[in-house]
């Protein structure tokens, strides 16, 4: 159930994260791509709330920093993997705008998301 989960609050920020990728759906019927669709839509409201709790106050990847945000509706390996973007998201702008010499801005993505699989990086 989606009610009381907080991994459903608005995230403002200004900067926008744009990463496309292709994927195969050659033989996903409606009802398989509405699913996945919902999923992508939970995972990338979590990396976000995820991030905006990682701007504020740091945090690693771990149980006490992921229990920061509560989410019953992803599975503990779907939250980690948010988890894991955020952190990179976040340590990326910091560091890429004090190479550039100018103020960071809290990321949050907008479209499509890595997603990572047991075996290594794969993307989604």
């Amino acid at each position: 159930s989606r009610e009381g989960c907080g991994c459903h609050a608005l995230v403002a920020g200004t900067a926008s994260v744009n990463i496309s990728i292709k994927v195969g759906l050659n033989f996903a019927t409606a009802t398989k791509l509405r699913r996945l669709s919902a999923l992508l839509s939970r995972l990338r409201s979590l990396t976000n709330a995820y991030i905006a709790s990682l701007w504020q106050e740091r945090g690693s990847l771990s149980k006490k920093t992921m229990d920061r945000i509560p989410c019953t509706c992803l599975s503990y390996r779907h939250r980690a993997n948010c988890l894991k973007v955020a952190i990179e998201h976040v340590v990326g702008t910091r560091r890429a705008a004090k190479e550039l010499g100018v103020a960071a801005s809290l990321p949050v993505l907008r479209r499509s998301m890595r997603l990572r699989h047991r075996a290594g990086a794969r993307r989604w």
